[in-house]
């Protein structure tokens, strides 16, 4: 039998999960990338004294690289190969989400709602492009459309 549960290095091949046990596995590494941003955001912020700005795109490329390493393989059972042309694909994608989330949070915010409010408000938007973008990436390993991107 081949273990399906959480190994966050691990090298051994994910079982094949049902689209509801993508959402949640998913789900649950995003929750942890989340975690991840807040806490080292802080740190880098109020420990350090870093400027907001650069602090929070360390926070956030910390964390856009732990739930695509995390689950990849383990989540949505990739095994295609390269990964590189994948990550920098959905690096990019994490840029123009991350300002179009930035946007809808500063609109909401000139709205009157609290700025964690907005935060928190807009993430079931941003779960769902992100898990989007992932399955995409792995359907496209398997069709081998990234085969001919460079690595």
């Amino acid at each position: 039998m081949v273990p399906t549960g959480l190994h966050v290095l691990g090298t051994a091949e994910a079982a094949p999960r049902s689209l509801l046990g993508q959402i949640s596995g998913f789900g649950l590494i995003s929750a942890l990338g989340l975690t991840l941003d807040c806490g080292l955001f802080a740190v880098l912020v109020h420990g350090l004294g870093g400027a907001p700005g650069w602090s929070n795109a360390i926070s956030a490329g910390c964390a856009v690289t732990f739930v695509f390493i995390c689950s990849i393989r383990r989540v949505f059972a990739d095994q295609g190969g390269r990964l590189l042309p994948r990550y920098l694909l959905y690096g990019a994608c994490q840029i123009v989400l991350v300002a179009a989330a930035s946007a809808a949070v500063g609109w909401l915010d000139a709205k009157g709602w609290w700025p964690m409010v907005a935060k928190v408000s807009i993430l079931p938007v941003t779960f769902g492009c992100n898990f989007l973008i992932m399955k995409l990436l792995v359907a496209l390993a398997r069709s081998r459309t990234c085969a001919a991107l460079p690595s």
